[in-house]
C-alpha cells in the first residue's frame, strides 16, 4: 500500500505538480450554510412562477413549473437578483470566495415527464 502511495504522489506531481491535497473537490458549498438561512433564502424567492431552488457548490438550479415557461423568464431581471444574492450567501459561509455561480433552469413539468418525479434519478 506504501508503494502505492508514494507512485501516486509522484505521478500526480510530474503532471500538475500540486499535491493530493490541492486537487481534492472543494466543499460542498450548502453544507456550510446553515439550514434555517439555506431555506429562508429559497423560500424568499419561491413564487407563483418558481417551483424550487436547488442549490449545489457553484449552481442554482430554478425550477419552473412549465417546461414553456423557462424561454419566457430566463432572462428576466430577478433571476440575476437570485444569483446575486445566492453567491453573496455562499461567500459569506465560505472561504476562500467564490466569483461566479452558475445559474440553469428546468421545469416541473421536465422533472416529472422525464425522471417520473424521482430526486435519485435526477441527479444521477
Amino acid at each position: 500500500m506504501r508503494e502505492f502511495k508514494v507512485f501516486f504522489f509522484r505521478w500526480f506531481s510530474k503532471s500538475n505538480k500540486k499535491t493530493p491535497k490541492e486537487v481534492l473537490p472543494p466543499k460542498k458549498v450548502d453544507k456550510y450554510i446553515p439550514k434555517e438561512i439555506l431555506d429562508s433564502f429559497t423560500s424568499l424567492y419561491q413564487n407563483e412562477d418558481i417551483w424550487q431552488i436547488h442549490s449545489g457548490n457553484y449552481w442554482l438550479t430554478i425550477f419552473l413549473y412549465k417546461e414553456n415557461q423557462i424561454e419566457f423568464n430566463k432572462d428576466l431581471p430577478k433571476y440575476n437578483e437570485i444569483k446575486k444574492g445566492y453567491l453573496e450567501l455562499v461567500n459569506k459561509y465560505l472561504d476562500p470566495e467564490i466569483k461566479e455561480i452558475y445559474l440553469t433552469f428546468d421545469s416541473k413539468e421536465s422533472f416529472e415527464i422525464k425522471y417520473g418525479g424521482n430526486w435519485y434519478d435526477y441527479y444521477h
